[in-house]
């Protein structure tokens, strides 16, 4: 499933963990070009981790 631009990454970290998803969002950009990110948490399911990115984006708002 796509998110809506500027809505922020789900990410699935490699390796045995506990919690192996990484949710994150892009707060700015370098001047080369680089996305720097917030990262919002790690979570052991995916649903939890998109749960926690529409409460981030709905306290916080879109930053486009």
């Amino acid at each position: 499933m796509r998110l809506p631009n500027g809505y922020g990454q789900v990410c699935k970290l490699a390796g045995n963990r506990r919690r192996p998803y990484m949710t994150r969002k892009t707060i700015n950009y370098t001047d080369t070009g680089r996305a720097l990110y917030h990262v919002v948490g790690y979570y052991a399911t995916r649903a939890d981790a998109l749960t926690a990115l529409a409460v981030y984006d709905g306290a916080y708002g879109r930053i486009n």
